[in-house]
């Protein structure tokens, strides 16, 4: 305890606290993450909320696309998101910043970006740093956590729906204030007492999952409450009558969870005081032991011992008396404290915020499921509701009835839906739900569907020679790694490494003429009556020279995806069969990263033993774009429909039952619209015609390919291994499958 506690102090004296200081001196906002992630291990981060006091706006990070409820977890991690917002709460740090989205995957949607964003929203993050944007792709940076928000994405010229929806709920969660009447003290200085630097920490572990799962109960049971710190309140605690007060925020009830085995000294005192003001402590499975890090008898003194599944609160409450049996009674009791009453909920996983404002409120609800709709029905003090729209930007009406002077409204949320509600005192009579418009099916045709760019097929095995030495049918990562290693490097120095001055830059005056290499791509054409009209995507081809079944290439001058991927058109150097693209290095560089080639055109792919033949294209189809010899597309597809006039109609909705995308843009009437989550509808102009582009992404394109690897996260060694007996079967390439899966269906409004 000792020990930590000193490196926390330090921590902040000569770390912490300059930065915070020099900051405001520059009016600078000092913001970023510590490693939130690792708590109650106290070894790299004493104690993450501590440190976050000392941040004009604090923040953490949120890595990949997989939810997980888990004490480490990155998305799903309700302790580490409501640490920094009660430290803010506490502090009257308006913004909470979270660094969002790195390693979810080239593959990540729309609706997956909203979901994150909506979970983090509601557990008090307010200020939301996209990771990230690539100036390049050049190399292994494609492969350094991506996504990217940048031009490389073949949906950026739509994200800025995205960007305006999460710039109004950054705006929503910063307005007003949480005044949350619950203080949940987080055990932190409990784990420094059972850390054990060498040996079992099976007691440390289990206090962290144990404390985790008890939020995450208290968040999905719609429980309001902030988290303590013990240095905060050491800082910025004091007892005020029957209130717990630390900095801006005062708390009717202090909660101490079992896993609160130990108490500071500062706390042991502001808790005695409060509860000798009559002030209430609720203890749930347990009492502290210790008071820094030694046994007090004080503690039994002063508090009770609940026994496991029982909670004692030191004052009794009405209907309340001695112990409170049950988690079930344990969340009510807690529930009672709630500014926002939930009667009844069910399905999904609901999260809740409520706001305090000048004109009342705001309360955002989100649901986190991806696969089950929550509903049920809230209740608060309010006159008048309505909705806001967070991708229109329109206040909507919204019904609700009025209840013991309060309103309450019912509430169904589709998988990862949300909704943002205003809640005003000014009179107002709750408008009637509108009459469902009158509506006719649509019969639709389908007229043609077209493809937005070129297919791809990435060459990513390859032949290598340099110095007479090499290998064939290796993964590009290998040959790649043993260049630089006969040229003195451990691998390439640009992956996934930082460059001190110009240590790497300066290396190229070594080498000389000669000290280049070779290497070989393989591809097979079958099928056309005559050669097909390719061109090869080459990284850093000046660096080069190429040959394709030894006729020479020359770069075109243009680029495909990204500016350092230049084309090579190759004529009629395209021949029945197997066809060998050979790139010579003639001067070694530092810059000579051999890296996948893209063979672009009209054709489709067909699965062989070792990787792909390229065939004549096939006519494209509704289904996936995988079993239409397109796996590793990751543009836009457009499927153009024709409805059946129907005279008198004003507007023509479309629904699309069954399609895989990062996000659908529906064109039609003379306006345009995005579906990318539930319900997946739009609502376009009363003309004929309109079109579907459904958009998929680099995952399919860039990787990573091999190794079975899972959707939602990507890491940079994901990309690093093929399979070491050369192409695997075409089939067995990793990627998804895109496309309008079902025709759409219509209905023409009147």
């Amino acid at each position: 305890y000792d020990y930590f506690h000193l490196l926390l102090d330090l921590f902040i004296e000569r770390w912490a606290k300059p930065y915070y200081d020099e900051c405001a001196r520059n009016r600078l906002n000092f913001t970023g993450h510590y490693w939130e992630h690792e708590w109650p291990r106290p070894a790299s981060v004493p104690d993450n909320m501590a440190m976050a006091a000392w941040q004009q706006m604090p923040g953490i990070d949120c890595l990949m696309n997989q939810y997980n409820e888990g004490v480490h977890a990155q998305f799903g991690n309700v302790r580490a998101v409501r640490e920094v917002a009660s430290v803010a709460n506490q502090l009257g740090r308006a913004r909470r910043l979270c660094e969002v989205y790195g390693a979810g995957g080239w593959e990540m949607t729309f609706e997956d970006q909203k979901r994150i964003a909506d979970w983090l929203g509601v557990l008090g993050i307010d200020f939301f740093d996209q990771h990230l944007t690539y100036m390049t792709l050049r190399g292994p940076r494609k492969r350094d956590h991506p996504l990217s928000f940048s031009d490389h994405e073949p949906w950026w010229e739509h994200y800025s729906a995205m960007g305006e929806y999460l710039a109004r709920l950054s705006l929503a969660l910063s307005s007003g204030g949480e005044r949350n009447r619950i203080l949940v003290l987080e055990p932190t200085t409990s784990g420094w007492v059972l850390h054990r630097s060498q040996g079992d920490n099976s007691e440390l572990d289990r206090l962290g999952e144990e404390f985790q799962a008890f939020l995450t109960e208290l968040s999905l049971h719609q429980v309001e409450y902030d988290l303590g710190c013990e240095q905060v309140i050491r800082d910025h605690g004091k007892v005020e009558a029957k209130g717990f007060r630390v900095g801006e925020r005062v708390y009717d009830l202090v909660v101490l969870h079992h896993t609160c085995t130990n108490l500071g000294a500062g706390t042991f005192g502001l808790l005695k005081q409060f509860a000798t003001n009559g002030g209430n402590v609720l203890l749930v499975g347990g009492r502290p032991k210790w008071v820094e890090g030694a046994e007090s008898d004080e503690l039994s003194a002063l508090f009770p011992e609940p026994k496991e599944g029982e909670a004692i609160p030191l004052v009794p409450v009405a209907g309340v008396h001695g112990v409170i049996q049950g988690q079930d009674k344990i969340r009510e009791y807690l529930a009672g404290y709630s500014s926002i009453r939930f009667e009844q909920h069910q399905g999904g996983k609901l999260f809740h915020q409520f706001r305090q404002t000048d004109f009342g409120g705001l309360l955002f609800l989100c649901n986190t499921s991806k696969e089950e709709s929550a509903s049920g029905k809230w209740l608060t003090a309010g006159k008048q509701v309505r909705l806001l729209n967070l991708l229109s930007g329109k206040a909507l009406p919204c019904s609700w009835v009025t209840r013991d002077k309060q309103a309450e409204v019912a509430f169904e949320l589709p998988p990862a839906g949300s909704a943002l509600y205003l809640i005003t005192n000014q009179e107002a009579v709750s408008p009637k739900a509108p009459a469902e418009p009158k509506t006719d099916p649509a019969t639709l045709t389908l007229v043609r569907i077209e493809r937005n760019g070129p297919n791809v097929l990435p060459l990513d095995y390859c032949d290598y020679e340099i110095d007479g030495n090499g290998e064939k049918d290796v993964y590009f990562y290998r040959a790649q790694t043993a260049i630089y290693k006969a040229r003195g490097f451990d691998k390439n120095p640009w992956d996934n490494a930082v460059q001190f001055e110009d240590r790497v830059l300066s290396r190229d005056a070594e080498f000389k003429e000669g000290s280049g290499f070779n290497v070989r791509y393989h591809f097979t054409v079958k099928g056309f009556e005559t050669p097909p009209a390719l061109q090869l995507a080459v990284e850093q081809a000046h660096l080069y020279e190429f040959t394709l079944n030894g006729k020479p290439l020359q770069p075109n001058g243009k680029w495909w995806l990204d500016r350092k991927f230049e084309l090579l058109d190759c004529g009629d150097a395209v021949a029945a069969g197997v066809n060998e693209l050979v790139l010579t290095s003639k001067k070694f560089s530092v810059h000579c990263e051999v890296e996948p080639v893209y063979l672009l055109g009209e054709f489709s792919l067909e699965s062989c033993d070792k990787g792909w033949v390229v065939r004549p294209a096939n006519s494209p189809d509704m289904g996936s774009w995988k079993d239409q010899g397109m796996p590793f597309y990751g543009g836009g597809v457009r499927y153009v429909y024709l409805a059946e006039s129907n005279p008198g109609s004003s507007a023509l909705k479309v629904l699309l039952p069954k399609w895989e995308g990062v996000v659908a843009v529906v064109e039609g009437g003379g306006n345009s619209e995005l579906i990318a989550w539930p319900p997946y509808e739009a609502t376009l102009g009363a003309g004929m015609e309109f079109s579907i582009e459904v958009i998929g992404s680099l995952k399919n394109t860039l990787g990573p390919h091999h190794g079975n690897p899972s959707l939602g996260t990507a890491w940079p060694g994901q990309f690093q291994k093929g399979p070491e007996s050369g192409p695997p079967k075409g089939s067995e390439y990793h990627t998804i499958p895109y496309g309008l899966m079902e025709p759409p269906r219509a209905v023409w409004v009147q």
